[in-house]
């Protein structure tokens, strides 16, 4: 049933059956899961609390709600010269020679 719909924002199933329970979680999708209980996932802060495709995207609470709404960015500084400085412009005849090089050789 819950597969022949949109995926639900959450998701709550209560059963004593690991299998069950397993088996539900493997084979549906949804925003967040609750087993045994309705609601207490909402106020674990340590959980992304969001939707999923139709129900809402993205997460919020705790660390996934700072992630996902502060829109952090990839930095990366480079402290020492790699092999393609030597290969990029502005030219100098030390370069020329390694470009001179590297065409002969490889």
């Amino acid at each position: 049933m819950v597969n022949s719909k949109e995926k639900p924002l959450a998701l709550y199933m209560y059963s004593r059956s690991k299998r069950n329970i397993k088996s539900v979680i493997n084979n549906t999708r949804a925003g967040g899961t609750c087993i045994n209980h309705n609601g207490v996932q909402f106020f674990n802060l340590n959980l992304g609390f969001g939707g999923s495709n139709n129900s809402g995207i993205g997460k919020s609470h705790g660390d996934e709600g700072f992630k996902a709404f502060s829109n952090p960015r990839g930095i990366m500084h480079q402290h020492i010269p790699n092999a393609l400085d030597f290969l990029t412009p502005p030219y100098n005849g030390f370069k020329q020679k390694l470009i001179d090089l590297t065409i002969k050789w490889f």
